[in-house]
């Protein structure tokens, strides 16, 4: 199927599906105005919303109904923070998980690099986004004067975004199809197949991809204890399937969800309750440990997730209600007041909205905001010059040399010319 710039196709068995059109229409438009401001997709089958936050027409940051980005459980995983961090990350968060401020934590204490942060978030904004515009029937629409402080990017240009979301898509379909499994990612359930993790394999998450597979948890519940979103799992178990390492097999029946483990699932509708509890302390942050010590040493057994979910925000009241669970993350747009600046260490965690258009002091949000934007910016600027300035040098020298071979060519012009002369 030929596919168009812009256009972002989910891809589950192989089947591309068009995105929605009138969400496609909504984000160019937005763009084109420069939007500072949200939209916001209602998926008018399974009940669900999400909010789509931009800054001058730039895409920054996404809140779905029933998903919380785990990102605590990321930086776990990935081995990016150590035990005694982890540890005391989730002291200052109260001991849950899920809360939205953690990786604004994790870099105010310096424990995380905001470059790292950043590259987390864009991968949970692709793929929420991506699982959004293939739905077919959504409400859609905009408002100016709504930010977010969770779980942001800088802004990104929408076409640019789209067509990430679209590339990805295909890159983890044609992953999946080649380990030739007769069952979809979302269906697949993760067994260890026997063999150990050979040493050509670097990527620090599939130790603890491989800790966590009992066969009885699915790739996406997987996924979601180590923080990961569909696409990044199915990726590293593809690497382990094919090392024998892992085996997949299909879920005899998919229980009612109470959340969404990953973003790829929104659409689904959801059973009446609150979200999966966020991942404990002392699973997760053991498994770190293991992933951050690379050793090969048998793991002790890992014990069952806690019956008992974890705590989470109160949801933000829906403008118009929907019988949707009380204890879903917010989906709704919120307006600036609410929005605070010590939820966010650095600008890339930084959302904004315009100022408005009263004679009064710009608003120090999009005053960071416009500063990191000018910031990269200049970064960008100083290397194209020196890129123009060492090409300009490099055109100087082969002027000068070009020079030299003239002025020998005139010279042995002018001396034949005299000799003809004389003669």
């Amino acid at each position: 199927m030929a596919l168009r710039l812009g256009r972002s196709p989910k891809v589950s068995s192989g089947v591309a599906i068009e995105p929605n059109g009138a969400l496609v229409h909504e984000l160019q438009a937005a763009a084109k105005k420069s939007l500072s401001g949200a939209v916001e997709a209602s998926d008018r089958q399974g009940g669900g919303s999400a909010t789509i936050y931009l800054f001058e027409g730039g895409v920054y940051a996404i809140a779905l109904t029933g998903y919380v980005p785990p990102v605590a459980a990321r930086l776990w995983s990935s081995g990016v923070m150590d035990r005694d961090r982890s540890e005391r990350l989730l002291s200052e968060l109260g001991g849950n998980g899920l809360d939205p401020r953690a990786g604004a934590v994790a870099a105010q204490n310096g424990w995380v690099k905001v470059d790292t942060l950043g590259t987390m978030h864009q991968e949970y904004l692709l793929a929420s986004l991506g699982a959004v515009l293939v739905l077919p029937k959504l409400k859609v629409k905009s408002a100016s004067g709504h930010a977010t402080a969770n779980f942001c990017t800088l802004p990104l240009p929408v076409d640019a975004v789209l067509d990430a979301v679209r590339m990805r898509a295909e890159r983890m379909a044609q992953t999946w199809a080649s380990v030739a499994v007769d069952v979809d990612p979302e269906h697949a359930i993760l067994d260890r197949a026997g063999d150990q993790i050979p040493a050509s394999i670097t990527i620090r998450e599939a130790r603890a991809l491989v800790e966590a597979a009992n066969g009885r948890r699915t790739l996406d519940e997987i996924a979601w204890r180590l923080g990961l979103t569909r696409a990044e799992a199915v990726h590293i178990v593809v690497v382990l399937v094919r090392a024998n390492v892992l085996t997949v097999r299909p879920v005899e029946q998919m229980p009612p969800k109470q959340a969404l483990w990953v973003p790829e699932e929104f659409g689904r509708e959801l059973a009446p309750a609150s979200p999966p509890p966020a991942p404990k302390a002392v699973e997760e942050v053991a498994v770190a440990a293991a992933v951050v010590a690379a050793t090969t040493s048998e793991p002790e057994p890992e014990p069952e997730p806690q019956p008992d979910p974890e705590p989470v925000p109160e949801p933000v009241p829906e403008s118009e209600p929907e019988p949707e669970p009380q204890s879903e993350p917010e989906s709704e747009p919120e307006p600036m007041p609410a929005v605070r600046v010590a939820a966010v260490a650095t600008a890339a965690t930084i959302a904004a909205q315009s100022s408005p258009p009263q004679p009064e002091p710009i608003d120090e949000h999009v005053r960071q905001l416009r500063a990191e934007v000018a910031r990269s910016q200049v970064g960008e600027l100083h290397e194209a010059l020196q890129l123009a300035v060492r090409e300009e040098m490099d055109a100087i020298a082969k002027a000068a040399a070009i020079r030299a071979r003239l002025h020998s060519a005139e010279q042995t012009l002018a001396n034949l010319v005299a000799g003809n002369v004389d003669g």
